[in-house]
């Protein structure tokens, strides 16, 4: 949990549409653990409704998957068994039971897929599955953190066969095309009610995968792979016009205020981020932004801070890393620069600006 979250001291989205008068509904994946988020309706549970569904079927329900990209497999029953088949089924019935309603809506759709474990059936896996690997050079290991390599034994990372990496990623592809689906079937159900162009949709995820880069897997780290994620905002067409992309760097802490914004509500006065609302439009491009980010991983406090440029992470045990994010290599964190004299200027000031008013001691340890 961030550092600066106190209890009593915030407004959730749920909580703030539901006040100002949206009906409000949250169905899937939830993981804002004692926050309180005042939905109207969160659903049934998703995983209850597909464990009665397995019974009914006379199917034994999973046991005993893990995170173990050595155990990645395909599934063989059918998709209406997925947990994310049941959260979109919740979701185009709610837009069923609200489409004529005159007071507006508010509707997250939160699938846990793609995350570990890794399975998923294998008409969405199977044209990934010989995909190439991943470019580890010499030297990553060295760069990663005391949390990292204290991940990369526990789970064995270092033992991976070139099968092993190939299966887990060629699964991992498949989650995201299964989960691409889902939400094709919650769009085309606002086209086929007519709201699409009453409706801003915006899709988002809370992390993202290294998926064999550098040498590990899973999330809790600064890279890239685990640390950049999809924001895709999709405004009706009579809002007026948008920009295609942007590089901008943004957080998703910058979600709740430009959801605000976007629909002409004044935000609660304790949101840190940003409205996007003019980078959107493109009357802003960004470039002057910051993204700052924190984590605690076996006990281990860090910060990073993310500029159009390069991106620096301070670890509290002194650890540091510095990379260069706008460059033609694909892999653009190939290198660490913190030692590195001639950009020592950069980052004294990044850290100077990652440290200012963090408060380590109020970061909770993240554990998955």
């Amino acid at each position: 949990m961030a550092s600066n979250i106190k209890a009593g001291n915030y407004e959730s989205l749920g909580t703030y549409f539901s006040r100002v008068g949206y009906t409000s509904a949250w169905y899937g994946k939830q993981h804002w653990e004692t926050l309180v988020n005042d939905f109207h309706d969160l659903g049934e549970d998703p995983t209850r409704v597909v464990k009665a569904r397995f019974k009914d079927a006379g199917i034994e329900y999973p046991k005993g998957d893990d995170r173990l990209v050595e155990h990645a497999h395909t599934i063989d029953w059918s998709i209406e068994l997925n947990e994310e088949t049941v959260v979109t089924e919740q979701s185009v019935a709610f837009l069923e039971a609200h489409k004529n309603d005159t007071t507006p809506f508010f509707l997250g759709v939160s699938y846990v897929r793609p995350h570990f474990p890794f399975t998923v059936q294998p008409a969405y896996a199977s044209q990934y599955l010989d995909m190439p690997l991943p470019t580890v050079l010499p030297g990553m290991y060295d760069d990663l953190s005391a949390a990292m390599k204290s991940d990369f034994a526990k789970y064995g990372m270092g033992n991976l066969t070139e099968t092993d990496l190939k299966k887990c990623r060629g699964v991992y592809y498949g989650m995201i095309d299964c989960v691409d689906e889902q939400v094709g079937l919650v769009l085309q159900k606002l086209d086929e009610l007519g709201l699409r162009e009453k409706t801003i949709v915006i899709y988002v995820a809370d992390h993202g995968e290294m998926m064999g880069q550098h040498g590990i897997w899973y999330k809790n780290n600064y890279f890239e792979g685990a640390a950049r994620v999809p924001f895709i905002v999709s405004m009706p067409s009579s809002a007026g016009t948008f920009a295609k992309t942007s590089d901008a760097p943004v957080g998703l802490i910058d979600l709740f205020p430009t959801l605000c914004e976007a629909c002409g509500l004044a935000p609660p006065d304790s949101l840190e981020g940003k409205r996007l609302v003019p980078i959107l439009t493109g009357a802003d491009d960004g470039a002057s932004r910051v993204v700052v980010s924190e984590n605690k991983r076996g006990g281990e406090p860090s910060r990073m801070i993310r500029t159009s440029d390069f991106k620096y992470c301070y670890y509290q045990n002194g650890f540091e890393q510095l990379y260069k994010v706008k460059s033609e290599d694909r892999d653009v964190e190939a290198v660490n620069l913190a030692a590195d004299t001639g950009y020592a200027s950069v980052k004294a000031d990044l850290k100077a600006a990652a440290l200012l008013s963090w408060n380590p001691d109020g970061l909770s340890d993240s554990d998955d």
